[in-house]
């Protein structure tokens, strides 16, 4: 048997090894272009015209015949997410999502004693990371801002001149690098994941939700978690919708008490030795004699 980590890997072998093969397949790259058309824009996150619309269109459609290619061989196919299955559909697909290490713990001050702090943490140097900044800063925050005036929204990971530009705006902090995300993480009242673009699934949400700090998202954001809206997390895309859910997280009721302890429970399934035993199973099934 061969585990392949990559779809690419598989395409290299392909016809040269007949032996039973798992493929990892981690990768739908062309979901994210997709998205990226929606909002008009290329995978840097600059505006786009027909012709660059064109070749990502393109682009998409050849990622999806390479997956159908995979899917049709026999191979067996690992997916973080029932999403990524639905995406090219067939019996030979496994749902693994992706592990978290709990070294994130609970910790600083009480929730309902922090201040009104919303905090996104990413690389921001990553296109989706940050259009999904700048358009919360635009689009959301000044809403949220009208009921809680004392709202920040703090941008915390590496990020370019454009984005540190924001904190000329009262209710923003844009920090750059910091030593330890668990610093920010036991001061923040809420988490906030206000991607409109992305793939695969967000491991800081589990972050957050093993933190014991409430998550605000949307779908985008929350996809390839088995997240249930109003239960793990509070789940909005458009920009009133996700302001007042935002709001509703900052206040700190009773249901958001429970939806914290909802998420440190589904933060927990995502332990490595749990994913790993999942995989080893899947293996052992794969590798398995056929029966004559």
């Amino acid at each position: 048997m061969i585990f392949y980590v990559r779809e690419m890997s598989w395409f290299v072998a392909a016809g040269r090894l007949s032996c039973p093969a798992i493929v990892d397949v981690d990768d739908f790259a062309e979901v994210v272009l997709d998205r990226w058309l929606d909002v008009n824009k290329n995978d840097r996150g600059d505006s786009i015209g027909r012709l660059e619309a064109g070749r990502m269109r393109r682009r998409s459609a050849l990622l999806r015949r390479q997956h159908l290619i995979v899917a049709r061989s026999g191979a067996r196919r690992l997916v973080v997410s029932a999403a990524d299955a639905r995406r090219v559909p067939g019996a030979n697909a496994d749902i693994v999502p992706n592990a978290y290490p709990p070294t994130t713990e609970p910790g600083g001050v009480p929730l309902h004693e922090r201040r009104n702090v919303l905090l996104f943490v990413g690389m921001h140097l990553y296109a989706p990371n940050d259009d999904a900044a700048r358009w919360f800063v635009q689009a959301v925050l000044p809403l949220v801002v009208d009921h809680i005036p004392d709202a920040e929204f703090r941008i915390v990971g590496r990020a370019n001149d454009r984005l540190f530009a924001l904190n000329s705006n009262p209710n923003v902090t844009v920090t750059g690098p910091v030593d330890d995300v668990k610093d920010e993480l036991s001061m923040a009242r809420a988490v906030v994941v206000p991607l409109r673009v992305g793939g695969g699934s967000r491991i800081k949400i589990l972050e957050a939700m093993a933190s014991e700090v409430p998550v605000v998202s949307t779908t985008i954001g929350a996809e390839g978690l088995e997240v249930r809206p109003g239960t793990h997390a509070l789940i909005a895309d458009t920009p009133g919708e996700l302001a007042e859910a935002c709001v509703r997280a900052l206040r700190l009721g009773a249901d958001v008490t429970n939806m914290v302890e909802a998420g440190a429970r589904l933060a927990r399934q995502h332990s490595p030795e749990v994913i790993a035993r999942r995989v080893q199973d899947i293996a052992a099934e794969v590798g398995r004699p056929a029966e004559r």
